[in-house]
């Protein structure tokens, strides 16, 4: 029984794991997230999903970056930005982080959504 689990989870996380393996290296001074987001997307293949307004109000960021996890380089990128992400199969959702200290409105019934290209 041991020794089936053992089998079945072996060839289960590496199966889940790819996206969050996924390394990029980037280098620049005052990029502009949608540039970073591109970058991630040309070296993984990853799509982005985000709504344009939501980077209207970001900063530049300065990365320097090897051989870096994808996860790793959106929190450092999204730090301070009020920005949080979740990658799905290989697609990458940017959304606003929400504030505790603010209700909750309700979403827009015609959001304007913009996939990098």
């Amino acid at each position: 029984m041991k020794f089936f689990a053992f089998f079945l989870l072996s060839f289960i996380l590496p199966v889940c794991s790819p996206a969050i393996s996924q390394r990029v290296s980037i280098h620049g001074k005052d990029l502009p997230l949608g540039e970073v987001f591109t970058t991630i997307r040309k070296q993984t293949g990853f799509e982005f999903l985000y709504q344009s307004s939501l980077l209207e109000g970001s900063h530049p960021v300065s990365l320097d970056v090897d051989s870096m996890r994808v996860d790793e380089v959106l929190k450092f990128a999204l730090k301070g930005q009020g920005l949080g992400f979740n990658i799905r199969s290989g697609t990458v959702i940017i959304f606003k982080e929400s504030d505790p200290a603010k209700k909750k409105s309700p979403p827009s019934t015609n959001p304007e959504v913009f996939v990098a290209q």
